[in-house]
């Protein structure tokens, strides 16, 4: 006796069986993801919808519609902006009219040959040639090469600077103080 092709067997079955039930067990194993997403989606739509009151009245929604821009200027507005500016040129320039600009001096040449530049009080700028010189005022050591100190003397007073520097001679300079005055002196020690 021959078999039927067509009659039904035991893998055929399995396999039907298998999709059949494979979509249920998949839906199944996803359930909980799609409700927690269900539910995450309801708490961020929850402050845009209506809410109601405890009488059972419901409440208009949260405004989620986009800020406004502020509205255009009117045209008087924009004039009346215009002359308040025109307006404060005005007076700006009213006061500037009579006011005076100081600038600083520049440095200038005495008679003597002596550098003298504006300074708050006397000071002393003195450079070397080599620097790295130590430099006394009135017999206080006050540094080295290149150096710019306040010297405390009353105007017209002579003070006493001595520029020295070990294997080489030392030189003396007799200065006389000057009110508001920066000196600047440049000294060559040779051997």
């Amino acid at each position: 006796m021959a078999l039927d092709d067509r009659s039904p067997s035991a893998g055929h079955f399995t396999r039907w069986a298998v999709m059949l039930a494979l979509p249920l067990v998949l839906s199944a194993a996803a359930m909980p993801w799609v409700l927690e997403r269900l539910r995450t989606e309801r708490r961020a739509l929850a402050p845009t919808l209506p809410r109601a009151e405890p009488d059972g009245a419901a409440l208009p929604a949260a405004a989620t519609e986009p800020p406004r821009h502020p509205e255009a200027p009117s045209t008087a507005e924009i004039e009346e902006a215009r002359s308040a500016e025109i307006e404060a040129g005005r007076l700006q320039h009213r006061n500037l009219a009579g006011a005076v600009t100081f600038s600083p001096r520049g440095a200038s040449t005495t008679a003597e040959g002596e550098r003298v530049a504006p300074f708050q009080g006397f000071g002393l700028s003195i450079e070397s040639t080599p620097p790295g010189a130590a430099v006394r005022v009135d017999g206080r050591d006050v540094g080295e090469t290149p150096i710019v100190t306040t010297v405390d003397c009353a105007p017209g007073g002579e003070v006493e600077v001595r520029v020295e520097k070990k294997g080489l001679r030392p030189v003396r300079r007799a200065v006389r103080c000057r009110a508001d005055a920066l000196l600047e002196l440049s000294i060559a020690l040779a051997r």
